[in-house]
C-alpha cells in the first residue's frame, strides 16, 4: 500500500526521537498541525481504545516539554499499554503498527519497535522516514546486515538525503565493508562540504517542537548519534563558530581520525577567519580517507581564497582527472572559476554538470546565479523554472526563480514567487531566515522584518535569527524596534560585533550621534574590524572631530590599505576637514576599480572644485552627466561646476534640468538661486534662495544662502553688489556638497 499521508506520518512520529532523525528527509513535506496539549488527559492502563493510545501519546508531549523525561516516560509507557490491548486486527493496522514502533522505539524496547516497524514496512515499503528509523534500530541492535537491508531500498526515492546516506555508510562500517562505506559517504559528503550539519542530526531549532524531540533522544534512545553532534549542529547553525571550535576539538580528542570531524573542523577554523589553519585537517582528513573528495575539493577553494590560484588549480585539474563525470569535482570547479572572476567558464562547467544528471538540483540553481551574474536574466529564468518544476517547494529553486523574474523586469511575479516560499517555509526559524534575505535582496525589507518576527516567535533564542530581525528592521526604518532589538541583541551576545554595529548604526540613523560615537569607541579597542572603525569614524565625523576621524581612518588603512569603505569614509573625513586635495585623490583611487561609478565621480568633482581645479572638475562631472543623463545629482553637480567656473548661462540650463527631476532638493535651489544672481536676475533668485534657507542646508550654503538672501533686501531691491570673480567665496563662493 502506499504511505500514509505526511500529516498523518508526522503526527504518528512526533511521539518518540525519530522526530528529530526525520525532519530532514521531509524538509519539503506539507507541515504537520500543531499537536494538541492535552496534558490533563488520566492515565487509564489496558482498557485496549486507539483514541486513548493516541491521548497518551501526546499526553507524553506535552508533559515532557512541561515535566521533563520522567514524565514523558510514564504517558508513553501508558501508550504502550493502550495500544497492547488493542483487539488484533487493530493492533496489527498499518498507521497502528508505526505508532507502535515509535512508541517501543521512545521507550528503548529495540525488539518490539523492530518487530512493528518490520511489519509495518511490509505494507508501506516506500516510507523513507520509517526505513530510516528501523536501519537506525537494526545498527542499535547489532544488526548492520539488516540494517543495510533496510536502508539501501529507500535509496531510489530519498537519495539524496544525506541522513539516509550516513546511516547506510554506518551500517556498511559496522559490517566491515570499509570500501562501500566510504563510496556511500563519497556520496553524501559533498553537501556536507558547505553544510555539515546535513549529516547530523538537526538542532533543537529546527521545527517548534525540536527541544522535545532532543530530550526524547537523550532520555529514550541512548543509542542514537552522540548529544555533542547535535551541540555543534546548533553551534554552526547559530555562526558560533569560536564554540564549534572548541566542540570539534573535545569530539577530536575521542576521535582523533574522525575524516568528518577533521573536515568540520577545517570549517569552523575557516569561518572563524583562520583559513591558514583550516589547510592542516584537511590534509590529515585525506591521510584517514583518501578517497573521499570533500576535503581535497575544500583545500582547493581555501587555497585559491589565499591566492595559491596554482596550486588550487592543480589540485582540481588532479581530481578532474580521475572523476571526469563526479558533480562534486566539476561543481567545485566552476565555484573556483566563478572565484576567480571567469564566471562564463564556470557556467559552461556547471552546464557540463547539468547535462550529466537530468535530475541534480545543485548545478541548476548554480546555474541561475552565474547567468544573473552575466546578465543573461532570460537564460536564469528558463533553469530557475528547471529547478522549480523539480523541488517545487525547494527553498533553493524558489529563491532562484524569484531573482530570475526580478532581473527579468518581473517583480510582480518575484514578489509572489517569495510569499509561495513564505509558505513553503511554515514554522521553521531555518527556512524563513532563507525568506527573509532574499526579501531584503529584492528590497521589500517591510516584509523581510515581518518574516523575521516570526522567526522569533518560533526560536526566541536564536541570535543569528535575532541579528537578521535587528538588520531588517534598521533597512525598514523602524528605528525604534531596531534599537529595541539591537540592545536586546548586545545584551545576549556580549561578544558578538554586530552587536555594537547593529546598535550604533541604528543610533546614528536615529540623528543620536553621540551615543552612537560612545557605542562604536567602546567597542573599537577590542574588535579592530573595518565595520567598527567605520562607524567610531563616522561617529566623529557626526560630532564635529573630523581631524580625530581622519587620524583613525589613516591608521587604520595603513594595515589594511585594500579597505575600500573605508577610503571612502577617509574622502569624506577629508572632505569635512576641509583638505580637498587629498579627498579627490582618496576619490581617484576608488574609481580606478569602478570607473562607472556616477556617485563616485561626483563626489570628486566637487572635491576637485572646492581645492581649486575647476577643469578637472568639469571633466569628472560632464563624465557622470555621459553616464546618467537624466540622474539629477549628476545635472545638478554639472550645472554648479559651470557656474564656478564662470559659465552661469549655460550651467542655468543644466540646473533647471535638475529641477524639473528634483524640484524639492534644497541644495539645487541654493545653486539656481546663485546662478542667476551671478546672471543679475535678483528676484528670481529671490524664491530658490528661500527654499534653501526654509531647508536649513548644512553650513557653510546655509550661511552663505542667508547673506546673499539678506544682500537682495525687500522684494524689488536692487542688487547692491556685482558678481564676484569665479575662484572668490563671494556669492555663491560656498563649498558644494550633500549633507
Amino acid at each position: 500500500m502506499p504511505p500514509l499521508s505526511n500529516p498523518l506520518r508526522a503526527h504518528l512520529l512526533r511521539c518518540a526521537c525519530c522526530l528529530a532523525l526525520y525532519a530532514p528527509l521531509a524538509a519539503a513535506a506539507e507541515p504537520a498541525p500543531p499537536l494538541p496539549m492535552v496534558a490533563d488527559v488520566s492515565p487509564v492502563r489496558g482498557d485496549g481504545t486507539r483514541a486513548l493510545a493516541d491521548a497518551a501519546v501526546a499526553a507524553a508531549w506535552a508533559e515532557l516539554r512541561q515535566g521533563g523525561p520522567d514524565a514523558g516516560r510514564r504517558y508513553l509507557r501508558d501508550a504502550a499499554a493502550h495500544l497492547a490491548a488493542l483487539p488484533e486486527a487493530a493492533r496489527n493496522g498499518t498507521a497502528t503498527l508505526l505508532l507502535r514502533g515509535a512508541v517501543h522505539c521512545a521507550l528503548g524496547e529495540g525488539e518490539a519497535a523492530r518487530d512493528a516497524l518490520d511489519r509495518y514496512l511490509d505494507r508501506a515499503p516506500d516510507d523513507v522516514a520509517a526505513r530510516y528509523l528501523l536501519g537506525r534500530l537494526y545498527l542499535g541492535l547489532g544488526d548492520p546486515r539488516a540494517a543495510i537491508g533496510t536502508l539501501e531500498p529507500a535509496l531510489a526515492p530519498g537519495g539524496d538525503a544525506p541522513p539516509l546516506l550516513a546511516a547506510l555508510a554506518a551500517a556498511y562500517r559496522a559490517a566491515g565493508d570499509d570500501g562501500a562505506a566510504i563510496e556511500v559517504l563519497a556520496r553524501a559528503l559533498p553537501r556536507a562540504a558547505d553544510d555539515p550539519t546535513a549529516l547530523a542530526p538537526p538542532p533543537a531549532a529546527a521545527e517548534p517542537a525540536g527541544e522535545a524531540a532532543v530530550a526524547l533522544c537523550e532520555a529514550f534512545a541512548p543509542d542514537l548519534p552522540h548529544a555533542r553532534w547535535r551541540e555543534l549542529a546548533q553551534q554552526w547553525h547559530a555562526r558560533d563558530h569560536a564554540a564549534a571550535l572548541a566542540t570539534t576539538a573535545a569530539l577530536l580528542a575521542e576521535a582523533p581520525d574522525d575524516a568528518l570531524l577533521l573536515s568540520w573542523r577545517a570549517l569552523a577554523l575557516d569561518a572563524a577567519g583562520d583559513a591558514e589553519a583550516a589547510l592542516a585537517p584537511l590534509e590529515q582528513a585525506q591521510h584517514v580517507a583518501p578517497a573521499l573528495l570533500p576535503p581535497p575539493l575544500r583545500q582547493a577553494l581555501i587555497e585559491q581564497r589565499l591566492g595559491r590560484t596554482a596550486a588550487a588549480f592543480g589540485r582540481l585539474q588532479q581530481l578532474l582527472a580521475a572523476h571526469p563525470q563526479d558533480l562534486a569535482v566539476l561543481d567545485t570547479l566552476a565555484r573556483a572559476l566563478a572565484a576567480s572572476g571567469d564566471v562564463a567558464a564556470s557556467a559552461q562547467v556547471w552546464e557540463e554538470a547539468r547535462r550529466l544528471d537530468p535530475q541534480a538540483l545543485a548545478p541548476r540553481l548554480r546555474l541561475v546565479d552565474a547567468y544573473l551574474r552575466l546578465h543573461l536574466a532570460e537564460r536564469a529564468l528558463a533553469i530557475a523554472d528547471e529547478a522549480v518544476a523539480r523541488a517545487p517547494t525547494h527553498p533553493g529553486a524558489l529563491a532562484a526563480l524569484a531573482m530570475s523574474q526580478h532581473a527579468s523586469g518581473l517583480p510582480a511575479l518575484a514578489k509572489g514567487t517569495l510569499r509561495r516560499m513564505r509558505d513553503a517555509a511554515g514554522d521553521s526559524p531555518d527556512a524563513l531566515l532563507q525568506v527573509a534575505r532574499y526579501q531584503r535582496y529584492l528590497e521589500a525589507p517591510e516584509e523581510a522584518a515581518t518574516t523575521l518576527r516570526d522567526a522569533l516567535q518560533q526560536a526566541p533564542e536564536r541570535v543569528d535569527v535575532l541579528r537578521a530581525a535587528t538588520e531588517a528592521l534598521l533597512e525598514a526604518g523602524q528605528l525604534a524596534e531596531a534599537e529595541e532589538r539591537a540592545r536586546l541583541l548586545q545584551a545576549r551576545a556580549p561578544d558578538l560585533v554586530d552587536a555594537p554595529r547593529l546598535l550604533g548604526t541604528v543610533l546614528l540613523q536615529r540623528d543620536r550621534p553621540e551615543e552612537a560615537a560612545e557605542v562604536f569607541e567602546t567597542a573599537l579597542p577590542r574588535w579592530r574590524e573595518s565595520a567598527i572603525v567605520r562607524g567610531a569614524a563616522e561617529g566623529r565625523l557626526r560630532t564635529g572631530r573630523a581631524a580625530d576621524a581622519v587620524t583613525l581612518l589613516e591608521g587604520w588603512l595603513a594595515g589594511h590599505p585594500a579597505d575600500r569603505p573605508a577610503i571612502e569614509t577617509l574622502a569624506r573625513a577629508y572632505a569635512q576637514a576641509g583638505d580637498w586635495g587629498r579627498a579627490a585623490l582618496a576619490l581617484d583611487y576608488l574609481l580606478q576599480q569602478r570607473p562607472d561609478d556616477v556617485a563616485l565621480l561626483c563626489r570628486l568633482a566637487e572635491a576637485r572644485l572646492n581645492a581649486g581645479a575647476v577643469a578637472d572638475a568639469r571633466s569628472a562631472a560632464e563624465r557622470a552627466v555621459r553616464l546618467a543623463p537624466r540622474d539629477p545629482e549628476t545635472l545638478d553637480t554639472l550645472g554648479w561646476v559651470l557656474v564656478r567656473q564662470g559659465q552661469p548661462a549655460l550651467g542655468l540650463i543644466h540646473l533647471r534640468e535638475a529641477r524639473a527631476l528634483a524640484a524639492g532638493d534644497a541644495q539645487l535651489a541654493y545653486h539656481l538661486g546663485v546662478a542667476l544672481l551671478r546672471l543679475g536676475r535678483a528676484e528670481e533668485a529671490r524664491p530658490y534662495l528661500e527654499q534653501a534657507v526654509a531647508a536649513e542646508l548644512s553650513p557653510p550654503e546655509l550661511e552663505d544662502a542667508r547673506t546673499l538672501l539678506a544682500g537682495l533686501g525687500p522684494r524689488g531691491g536692487l542688487l547692491p553688489f556685482g558678481a564676484p570673480a569665479p575662484d572668490t567665496l563671494g556669492v555663491g563662493g560656498a563649498p558644494i556638497g550633500r549633507p
